[in-house]
């Protein structure tokens, strides 16, 4: 091994170590959150002693509705990334070019997945991850962006010194798995000999087994410097502007002076995948400016310099237990009870003891008895009734989990007390409250995964080569881009649809996704033409424009021209203005 990847293997092992020891209470309180919501919810000794006495042990999963519920919000209100041009060229066509292509990646990606595994973990344990990748299309040198999905959120070991909600100054990430010794032979056949079963010095992790290997990707940010120069003007030259002035001696040309310079430090992606004592792959430059592992929180605190990540069960774990003993405590108590007793006497029963004694074991319309004159009928004595006390204590611990989650039953869906549209909505907007350092954190991650793309799409789509591109409705073209051109008039060079060029921005729009915006449309149209029918011909073909089924875009388009056919050449003030409003709806549309 050189020098080199010596020196990056021992820093590597330095930095892991170094934040899997201060992640560690994180990585126990997510487990133990996410072991709740999923029906683990007894105290392992205690859940034993109680089998081993052949006592009850029963799960009451109250928890699961209250993610499924955060979930389903965030699900049908995502924020949807927007970029916007900001400066070095860059231009509103540009940004839209940009927009498409990331919407392409998310689709592609099937994006959605990822997403939603990241949040279920952070409302589960308090944290999960998403990250973005590379892969050489089929038959191709080309490269395509993916966005994929952590299945397992404790794989990722981040830079704990990171101050920022996303990770984003962190310098250093880990993307771990374990490897069977049989696989790693496979995959590795010249690595594998240098495997040593040797005492990990710094005692946290465990990188080998008897039977595995771990296996990590590591990315870290390799620092340099680069000089930007601002102009009389105020206009500021990038690196790569003044390079380029360089190359082509044209510095002396500029038209307004240079007032100031300055060194900046920016950072070099770079990564390798190594097990504790070698290098398996690498190490290489990877594209962009960030490394591309996106972290989604919940609740964050800091405990004495240590971030701490909390969902939402970890404040109602006590009562959660609670409410499973009171709830067992009622089983066994009604368990214990005697049995419906029934008093006869033995005359009363001879020749129909066999039904009168499977009577509190098989469910029966009635028993046979003999009647004797002047004996009254079998008297029956009324069954224990539910422990109040115990019952009560339930009722409270159930309250108590709202109380501590801070969604309440109206919340939820459950009926209330409330009558009102208004009182409702109001209730509803309170438990909101509850989950918006959710929602505002799924943004700020969302942003930081546009903020990575928009780094990467210069890199990685820097050639010519056709892309396909999605648009906001749904439609997917392809275009070619990086594609040098010729102005005939002019003679000059230039080049169409340059992703490499400008400098963008990423905006954060919340609110229900195209879809469900188009469908808000449609039943707000519908709805308007029950009260103003005549609006129906002006209505008609935006609404079939809108529609999901397969052909409404054309019988619109077919009605649109059919409008425009009944309409007199010499149009009155009224078909004007019909006009004016098939222009606005189309304006509407547009926004959509």
């Amino acid at each position: 091994m050189s020098k080199k990847d010596r020196k990056i293997l021992e820093e590597a092992l330095t930095r892991f170590h170094d934040s899997f020891g201060m992640e560690y209470q994180n990585r126990s309180d997510a487990l133990i959150c996410s072991q709740f919501v999923d029906g683990n919810q007894w105290d392992a000794q205690n859940k034993a002693k109680r089998e081993s006495m052949n006592r009850p042990v029963l799960t009451i999963n109250k928890l699961r509705k209250f993610i499924n519920q955060i979930l389903g919000d965030l699900q049908q209100n995502r924020p949807e990334l927007m970029v916007s041009p900001k400066r070095g060229n860059a231009s509103v066509a540009g940004a839209q070019l940009r927009n498409d292509i990331i919407r392409h990646i998310e689709d592609m990606s099937n994006a959605d997945v990822a997403y939603d595994t990241a949040v279920q973990q952070a409302l589960e344990g308090g944290y999960g991850f998403w990250r973005i990748i590379t892969e050489y299309a089929k038959n191709s040198f080309d490269q395509d962006i993916y966005i994929k999905r952590v299945p397992n959120r404790f794989s990722v070991i981040m830079d704990q010194h990171s101050q920022l909600p996303t990770y984003e100054d962190g310098m250093y990430a880990f993307v771990i798995e374990k490897m069977s010794k049989k696989q790693f032979d496979i995959e590795y056949p010249n690595k594998s000999k240098n495997i040593s079963s040797m005492e990990n010095p710094y005692g946290v992790y465990e990188w080998y087994s008897d039977n595995t290997v771990t296996i990590a990707e590591y990315f870290w940010k390799e620092p340099y410097n680069e000089e930007i120069w601002q102009l009389e003007s105020g206009e500021i030259l990038l690196p790569e502007q003044i390079k380029l002035l360089k190359e082509t001696g044209t510095i002396d040309n500029l038209e307004d002076p240079i007032v100031q310079k300055r060194i900046q430090t920016n950072y070099k992606i770079k990564w390798v995948k190594m097990t504790y004592d070698t290098i398996l792959e690498g190490p290489i430059d990877f594209p962009g400016n960030y490394i591309p592992i996106i972290p989604i929180i919940g609740y964050e605190f800091n405990d004495q310099g240590l971030r701490r990540f909390r969902g939402i069960p970890y404040d109602a774990l006590d009562s959660i237990r609670m409410y499973n003993y009171w709830k067992v405590t009622i089983a066994e108590i009604l368990a214990a009870a005697p049995k419906t007793n029934r008093f006869a006497t033995p005359e009363q029963v001879d020749g129909h003891t066999q039904q009168w004694n499977i009577m509190n074991e098989v469910p029966q319309p009635y028993v046979l008895y003999n009647f004797i004159p002047g004996q009254p009928p079998p008297l029956r004595e009324e069954p224990m009734g539910l422990p109040v006390g115990a019952a009560s204590e339930a009722q409270s611990a159930a309250q108590d989990i709202q109380d501590t989650i801070g969604l309440f039953a109206a919340s939820l869906g459950s009926p209330s007390n409330e009558r009102t549209g208004r009182a409702i909505r109001l209730r509803q907007e309170r438990g909101d409250t509850t989950i918006h350092p959710f929602i505002n954190n799924y943004q700020n991650s969302l942003l930081y995964t546009g903020k990575i793309l928009l780094s990467m799409i210069p890199e990685v789509y820097n050639t010519e080569r056709l892309v396909r591109l999605l648009s906001k409705d749904g439609e997917i073209n392809e275009i070619m881009i990086n594609n040098p051109t010729i102005d005939l008039r002019t003679a000059e060079k230039n080049i169409r649809n340059d992703l490499t060029v400008g400098e963008y921005d990423m905006i954060p729009t919340i609110g229900p996704n195209y879809a469900t915006k188009r469908k808000e449309i449609v039943a707000s149209m519908l709805d308007f033409l029950q009260f103003f029918p005549s609006a129906g011909p002006l209505l008609a073909p935006r609404i079939a424009k809108l529609m999901d089924w397969e052909g409404a875009s054309g019988i619109g388009e077919e009605l649109q021209q059919m409008m425009q056919q009944q309409q007199p050449a010499d149009s009155s003030n009224g078909s004007k203005s019909s006009a004016k409003g098939i222009e606005n709806m189309a304006s509407i549309e547009s926004n959509f």
